[in-house]
């Protein structure tokens, strides 16, 4: 019974971070009226937690293993809601932005810290149920708008971020109580890979950002220039 609610507790945290990925979408309008920007800007809330996600999962999973299973998954769910705390009080869009992202760091490590622990609750039918768990990821982000157009109208925007804690909260506890300690191997932790990979997409994405201003269009051949320069720099380090 219990690899069942272990299941369900990481499930829960999973679900969190692909309906905080959709759900802010709808709320656009509403927050660009709030903080009187524009959409170009009011784009970067959904593309830093975009962005975070793709740099954070790739090496979570190493450290995981490093650090040990339980104590990463509570780390990511710890910063996944001090993320969704802050976009809730965020007082100005450059804020936002910046807690967005620590929220993306959080949420992006439940996949791979999660897979874990679900593939040693179910070591007879680990494919199934790996299978499983992977599922719940897209079935967040169809479920995202939906609940987020529903708590935008009902009690604003910042409402979206605010879902996120008691919810965290309850699978930060049943993930204390639930998971046992996970076995550590050594080994060594790829942060310059990981690096590498932020820094290509946060460049390449601040260029596209730059081809909105008009007056700006030339000096977005610097970032896209700097992002290549740095996949070729990830390809060389990688073999």
């Amino acid at each position: 019974m219990s690899r069942y609610l272990v299941f369900a507790t990481v499930s829960i945290s999973l679900i969190l971070s692909s309906i905080s990925g959709t759900s802010v979408s709808v709320a656009f309008p509403v927050i660009t009226a709030s903080f009187n920007v524009s959409l170009i800007v009011t784009g970067w809330i959904i593309s830093i937690y975009q962005l975070g996600l793709t740099a954070t999962m790739p090496i979570v999973g190493k450290i995981s293993d490093v650090m040990g299973r339980k104590s990463t998954f509570m780390i990511c769910l710890v910063l996944f809601m001090l993320g969704s705390l802050l976009c809730a009080i965020a007082p100005n869009v450059e804020s936002l932005i910046l807690f967005r992202l620590i929220q993306s760091l959080g949420g992006g490590g439940f996949m791979p810290s999660a897979v874990g622990i679900v593939a040693e609750q179910f070591p007879q039918s680990r494919q199934k149920a790996i299978g499983l768990f992977s599922s719940i990821f897209p079935i967040g982000q169809i479920i995202g708008p939906n609940l987020g157009g529903w708590l935008v109208s009902s009690f604003g925007w910042r409402s979206v971020f605010w879902i996120n804690v008691p919810i965290g909260l309850m699978a930060l506890i049943a993930s204390a109580l639930l998971l046992h300690p996970s076995e550590r191997v050594e080994g060594k932790i790829d942060f310059l890979g990981a690096g590498l990979v932020g820094g290509s997409l946060s460049s390449f994405m601040f260029g596209l950002c730059l081809l909105g201003y008009e007056n700006m269009r030339l000096m977005a051949v610097v970032p896209c220039l700097a992002a290549f320069v740095l996949i070729f720099l990830l390809i060389r380090h990688e073999k």
